[in-house]
């Protein structure tokens, strides 16, 4: 493995270095355009309904436009290409696989239905404002119609060769291609039925009343529309070099070392990007990427999980451009709830009291931590609750008391403790650092853990699935309230990564659902979060800001939307050298 990464490093340095002798001189725009060519149409909330009240309406969406870059000195330039960093090798399958490796590469090319609204507050992940629709309305409480901005083109050449895109794309997308996806499973139970009403509309009816449907489909960060051309005879394996939608297209891809995008000239947004291309180089160490930063060989990089990296990268390189974002995603220790003794609840309550979370946040974060308790985490604001909001015997989970812990092994019968393993991720810093120090807390307690970090190709493929045992470190996705319930919920079926089985959990999970009434839901989500804690279907710690680093010649990008979504933003960049 070291062999290999050292290879993936001298190639990509080689890469960047030939990059930066290569860079084309960039040109002005005589007459930037900066606003779209279309406007939105209105989002309708749902109609009354006779089973359930109706919500509060949802703001109509801004029209897209690309932001205002009149203030910047000189004006936006066009050409040039923009070398960011790949966390790893995407493999190109962005409807059979969910890892980010492949998302930032398929966000600059293949868009959704909605994206991040341009004019979003720093760090937003809402509002959403339309992409490849231009509105949807509810008809009545399970018939969602979604309507798709007109004239818009495929990139030319193989496989669309520019060809219009319609709703027979959408229909194709939502019945063969978001099936395949781990992320449609909540959405694939509850379908009735999908339908195209004219060439532009396309109507998704449900089975029964699913309150976070647009949620699911319409604004799902993970759920790219592409056209049936991309894919192969067996409709389920997209080409190497693709195009599609996006603003970009890829021109090559080299495995293990980069992607090369080029400008998509049938992109809708006239005038946008500015740049000819982009060269994403893989690597998988972010050692490496903070390395290219300072060499100036990287014009752009986004940091996961390694906060001191990037202060200290700060700290030495004060011209670089910095915006930093909390994570949406706290990082979590899952334990196997359907696995001997992790089945029995007072051996999960022990394990959850034996581990400091203060602690934890501490070495992992320093100051900057923000601590995250149950299921929902602090990327739900509206509907999280904070530790004081639980109830005393609930909230005893949450703390630091070892000697308890020690009681309930004994009672659940291992008062001599037991072994088992603790799965992390070995890129990801923070989350190594996570396990060393729970296998220490563990230990404490009578608890003896043995490590595996396996590296990123094998983490994904084996604990990231759920085959694991022992506990496994991981975030609980909790940047959408469908994303959340897919990773937790077991019905209808998830990924469900702690292997959680609890009725009671399942059951208002379902009722969360099912509910429309924005009060109503707080409620539920305030018991499923204490059944959450009461259970330790999950143990969270909390999340740090992740850092968005862009060097000084880099103009055009707005303030960062957030985090894994550099698809949304990326282009709108320009060079200034």
């Amino acid at each position: 493995m070291a062999k290999r990464t050292a290879l993936v490093a001298m190639l990509a340095l080689t890469l960047l270095a030939c990059s930066t002798a290569t860079q084309p001189t960039a040109t002005p725009l005589t007459q930037p355009s900066t606003t779209a060519t279309a406007t939105a149409t209105a989002v309708v909330a749902r109609p009354a309904a006779t089973t359930a009240p109706t919500p509060t309406p949802k703001p109509t969406p801004k029209p897209t436009a690309a932001p205002t870059v009149a203030s910047q000195t000189g004006g936006p330039k066009s050409g040039g290409i923009l070398r960011h960093s790949l966390r790893g090798d995407p493999q190109m399958d962005a409807w059979a696989r969910v890892n980010w490796d492949i998302y930032e590469v398929a966000a600059h090319v293949h868009p959704r239905l909605a994206r991040i609204s341009s004019t979003s507050e720093p760090c937003a992940t809402s509002p959403k404002e339309p992409e490849l629709a231009t509105g949807w309305k509810w008809l009545d409480d399970t018939t969602l119609e979604v309507t798709l901005r007109q004239g818009v083109r495929f990139a030319p050449g193989a496989p669309f060769n520019g060809r219009e895109f319609t709703a027979d794309d959408l229909y194709y997308t939502a019945t063969v291609q978001w099936p395949r996806s781990p992320v449609f499973t909540t959405v694939a139970a509850r379908l009735k039925g999908v339908e195209k009403v004219d060439k532009y509309t396309v109507r998704f009816t449900l089975k029964e009343v699913f309150a976070d449907f647009v949620e699911a489909i319409v604004e799902n960060r993970r759920l790219p529309v592409a056209g049936p051309e991309l894919f192969g005879p067996d409709k389920a394996v997209p080409g190497i070099v693709q195009a599609g939608l996006g603003p970009f297209r890829i021109a090559k891809y080299t495995p293990g070392v980069a992607v090369d995008f080029e400008k998509n000239p049938n992109y809708w947004r006239k005038g946008i990007p500015y740049l000819d291309g982009l060269k994403g180089l893989i690597m998988p160490d972010f050692s490496m990427v903070a390395a290219a930063i300072r060499a100036g060989k990287l014009d752009f990089a986004e940091m996961f999980g390694v906060m001191p990296v990037s202060q200290s990268l700060k700290q030495s390189n004060p011209d670089l451009q910095f915006a930093w974002c909390p994570a949406t995603s706290p990082n979590a220790f899952y334990l196997p709830n359907d696995e001997a003794p992790f089945d029995n609840v007072q051996v999960r309550r022990a394990i959850a009291m034996a581990l400091d979370r203060q602690a934890i946040l501490k070495v992992n974060w320093g100051d900057n931590a923000m601590a995250s308790y149950g299921i929902v985490g602090p990327g739900l604001d509206d509907i999280v609750l904070n530790k004081e909001d639980y109830p005393p015997e609930v909230r005893q989970y949450l703390e630091y008391h070892p000697d308890r812990a020690r009681t309930l092994l004994a009672q659940a019968g291992y008062p001599q403790g037991f072994e088992m393993v603790v799965s992390a991720q070995a890129r990801r810093r923070d989350r190594v650092v996570t396990a060393e120090t729970i296998s220490r807390m563990l230990g404490d307690v009578g608890i003896k853990v043995t490590l595996n970090i396996p590296d990123d190709p094998a983490f994904l493929a084996t604990v990231r699935q759920g085959r694991y045992t022992g506990g496994m470190i991981y975030p609980l996705s909790d940047a959408s309230n469908t994303e959340l319930l897919n990773w937790v919920s077991t019905n209808p079926p998830s990924i469900n990564y702690g292997r959680i089985k609890d009725q009671e959990y399942d059951a208002l999970v379902s009722e969360f659902q099912r509910t429309l009434d924005p009060q109503k839901r707080k409620d539920i989500a305030r018991r499923m979060q204490i059944r959450s804690v009461d259970q330790v279907l999950a143990i969270p710690f909390g999340v740090a800001k992740d850092a968005n680093i862009r060097q000084p010649w880099v103009k055009g990008i707005p303030p960062k939307f957030s985090s894994f979504v550099p698809g949304d933003y990326v282009m709108y960049a320009w060079l200034d050298r």
